[in-house]
């Protein structure tokens, strides 16, 4: 585990949610599993669009850069979890967490297998 300093991980469970890299961090696990969800929901529609673009007019900026930056998007919204999920002193948030990058992991497997993309 990487080491973590007390003031690093005060500022990660702070009452106020978010640091100077934007990235929020939920103080509930109903909190996390709302950000999850609406994560993969909005990449699914972004990918779904792309998808939807036909044959002729596709490009590697309207496909294959676009898919990159969907994709950096996610993770940048729901790697934080594999990490919090060992960090959260509460068992809830932690096992929201440990969802939360199951999720994760299996949509980008689903998405690996899939023939459209």
């Amino acid at each position: 585990m990487f080491p973590i300093s007390v003031s690093a991980l005060d500022i990660a469970l702070s009452p106020h949610p978010s640091i100077g890299t934007g990235i929020i961090f939920p103080d509930t696990g109903e909190k996390i599993n709302d950000e999850v969800h609406d994560a993969i929901s909005n990449a699914s529609h972004e990918i779904a669009a792309i998808c939807s673009i036909p044959g002729h007019e596709r490009n590697e900026k309207n496909t294959i850069i676009r898919l990159e930056e969907i994709l950096t998007k996610l993770d940048h919204t729901l790697q934080k979890y594999l990490v919090l999920s060992g960090l959260f002193p509460d068992k809830n948030l932690q096992n929201a967490s440990l969802l939360a990058t199951k999720t994760h992991a299996e949509f980008i497997q689903r998405l690996s297998a899939d023939a459209e993309i």
